[in-house]
């Protein structure tokens, strides 16, 4: 329960480029390890600096870029292949960049706010078409938004998600800006409305787990005062199967490390009694074969 051809010269051409990028890259990498070390044999202390803040930029810059070209990529497959599939993993490619920092200057962020635009209306157009990929759609737009610092209105599309289905992206989310703000009455409400809707054994276990640390309880018992008598007996039947697992697990280590002491133990004795070489190898070999079986 809880337990890809191109043709040969573009191929030519793609791996010389690869091959001189990754000199630059090395070389790059080089000059900032003697920098970072005080190795300025070749720079004087005032050109080392300035080429480190140098090639510091460019890999910043790099960075950005390479989340937005994934961004592009993204957005292309759901033009081509509109899905709620293809627009969720387009969403949360854009809030992973911006998690990331990649947006570190004024046209970076612009083109992260066109990918953003680009993400709602595509959004949009999914949950016309499919309305039962709106919780999912909107607590990922809920969370984008979160990364461009539209708190207000991150919070009301994860409300919207999990009015329409409670769901553990947008609940745990609200979960934890209601503890923040230690609104327990909202967290419990949250938490049980949340819980009961979580099909999945393990997830629902952990999102209880989750809950008991955001209610800011004194202590285990008062962490669990928003759980219905249904989910206390589910997370105590939950606890005692961890626990048994923990017990079989503590005693299959024993078994092993008693197993291998006593496979050591004899080959020590072996090889006390050995006077070859010949014989000293049967000796770790029998040892080999022994702790084998030990796992």
């Amino acid at each position: 329960m809880l337990a890809s051809g191109v043709g040969r010269m573009k191929a030519l051409r793609a791996s010389s480029s690869s091959g001189e990028r990754s000199e630059r890259t090395d070389a790059a990498g080089e000059c900032i390890a003697n920098v970072a070390a005080g190795k300025s044999a070749y720079f004087g202390a005032w050109w080392s600096r300035l080429l480190a803040i140098a090639v510091s930029a460019f890999v910043v810059t790099a960075c950005g870029n390479r989340h937005l070209a994934r961004a592009d990529k993204n957005y292309q497959r759901v033009v081509e292949t509109p899905g709620a599939k293809q627009v969720g993993a387009y969403i949360e490619g854009i809030t992973h960049g911006l998690r990331r920092g990649a947006a570190r200057n004024p046209e970076e962020l612009a083109g992260f706010e066109t990918h953003g635009r680009q993400a709602f209306e595509q959004a949009k157009s999914v949950m016309a078409v499919d309305p039962s990929s709106r919780p999912h759609l909107l607590a990922l737009l809920g969370l984008m938004e979160e990364q461009f610092d539209r708190g207000q209105h991150a919070l009301e599309l994860l409300w919207e998600s999990h009015r329409l289905k409670p769901n553990i992206l947008a609940s745990s989310r609200l979960v934890s800006h209601h503890s923040a703000s230690n609104d327990q009455a909202m967290v419990h409400t949250l938490c049980q409305a949340t819980t009961m809707a979580i099909a999945d054994p393990s997830a629902r276990y952990e999102f209880i787990e989750f809950c008991m640390a955001k209610t800011n309880a004194i202590n285990a018992e008062a962490s669990l005062a928003w759980a219905t008598p249904d989910i206390l007996a589910f997370y105590r039947d939950g606890r005692q199967q961890l626990a048994r697992q923990a017990a079989q697990r503590e005693r299959a280590n024993n078994a092993s490390r008693a197993c291998q002491s006593t496979c050591a133990e004899r080959a020590s004795y072996c090889r006390s009694r050995c006077h070859t070489t010949h014989c000293d190898d049967r000796c770790i070999d029998a040892y080999n074969a022994c702790n084998s079986r030990c796992w």
